[in-house]
């Protein structure tokens, strides 16, 4: 909607009331939607984990892999193994046998499986986790990097401190660089957490 109504009159001097109200709300409108279709777009890009408790979940894992409950591991209360059990199972596959119950050909599919680099659901989730392990920790050494490089001493950090807490900003930052680093990381390279120099406060404006 034009401000000079629906069908824009070139001799117009000025807008019509009604359609520039029109205008206006449809100009709030579509940038609401556009700052909501942004908003949604990066959240969905953050990271699924913190990015500060990376190592210790990425430990926690280790630890559940190399358990004595993980398959090969070797449990003294595990079920005997009826004798022939083996025979029987590959004999109902089909497979041959030989005298000790293994087959004498290979499965027709491992190469197959080997060549397609097939993975078993663990293997996958395992290289998602380390592929969201890589970018947690890439992240975190730029956001450190940055907070070093701006506030370089104590006193520096300190004067960023009380200005979020004067401002009311104190949780809000440290939401975003718990859960949303990807936002952080931005508006911290932006400046958004700390006051501007005095001397730039005081600089006459210049054309």
């Amino acid at each position: 909607m034009s401000p000079y109504g629906q069908y824009t009159n070139w001799n117009a001097t000025k807008p019509k009331p009604g359609s520039y109200t029109a205008s206006v709300q449809q100009t709030i409108q579509l940038n609401a939607s556009l700052n909501a279709q942004a908003q949604a777009s990066i959240d969905a890009k953050e990271p699924k984990v913190n990015i500060w408790e990376i190592d210790q979940l990425a430990s926690s894992m280790s630890n559940m892999a190399i358990s004595p409950s993980s398959p090969g591991s070797t449990d003294s209360k595990a079920r005997p193994v009826e004798k022939g059990s083996a025979e029987k199972r590959q004999s109902v596959a089909g497979l041959p046998t030989n005298g000790n119950g293994e087959g004498s050909k290979p499965s027709r599919f491992a190469g197959l499986k080997k060549a397609l680099a097939i993975k078993s659901p663990e293997e996958k989730e395992i290289a998602r986790f380390e592929k969201a392990r890589a970018h947690a920790q890439d992240l975190r050494s730029a956001i450190l990097q940055e907070e070093n490089e701006r506030w370089p001493d104590h006193e520096w950090r300190q004067i960023v401190a009380a200005y979020q807490e004067k401002v009311g900003m104190t949780r809000k930052i440290a939401h975003l660089r718990a859960r949303c680093p990807i936002q952080y990381l931005h508006l911290l390279r932006a400046g958004y957490f700390e006051p501007i120099p005095v001397a730039w406060a005081n600089q006459a404006p210049t054309l």
